[in-house]
């Protein structure tokens, strides 16, 4: 056993299998940095334009509720998505009152319809229970004379395409400050 390891080590065979080895490790590892490198920086464009639309989001809430009669705004009240996608809509709350106020956002389901927007849909038993969502009530405190903005997050969980409508109130402490429509558009 000694005698053919000691030939094999000084046969070129030996050295060649060994120098062909180590390149191909240099090469991967090389290759591992660049898709490490590259997957940075396509998430540094993700943030950037996520930042983008954000600030873009914002701006458009920010100009619906300078109207003086407008208390909420909703820039996009119907969005589409696939089962399984979460659709998210920006909700802007107004405090037209002289002193701060809780405000307080109610998402609940209301209706659904086939994708021709033309017959209802059956829903018993699956919504809100298998979709996730902020289906429960959520908190804003907004100052006097100034805006707040959340979202309504709704991810449909079903395999029946269709528009799915969501009623979603807003309270101020006990009184109705307004109703609002949402639809979710499943592909």
């Amino acid at each position: 056993m000694q005698k053919s390891l000691t030939a094999f080590l000084r046969s070129r065979k030996g050295v060649e299998i060994a120098a062909s080895t180590m390149v191909i490790l240099i090469i991967s590892v090389v290759i591992f940095g660049y898709s490490i490198y590259f997957l940075f920086d396509m998430w540094k464009e993700v943030d950037d334009y996520s930042e983008i639309i954000d600030a873009n989001t914002r701006s458009i809430l920010d100009s619906l509720l300078r109207d003086p009669r407008a208390k909420v705004a909703i820039p996009k009240s119907t969005q589409e998505v696939y089962s399984g996608e979460t659709a998210t809509f920006w909700i802007g709350v107004k405090n037209i009152g002289s002193a701060p106020a809780d405000f307080t956002i109610t998402t609940l389901f209301d209706k659904a319809f086939s994708s021709d927007a033309k017959t209802e849909l059956s829903t018993s038993g699956f919504i809100p229970d298998s979709w996730t969502g902020n289906f429960k009530e959520t908190d804003l405190e907004v100052p006097a004379k100034q805006n707040r903005e959340t979202f309504v997050l709704i991810k449909p969980d079903t395999q029946q395409k269709g528009v799915y409508t969501f009623k979603v109130t807003v309270n101020k402490g006990n009184d109705v400050y307004g109703i609002y429509s949402i639809n979710v558009v499943v592909r």
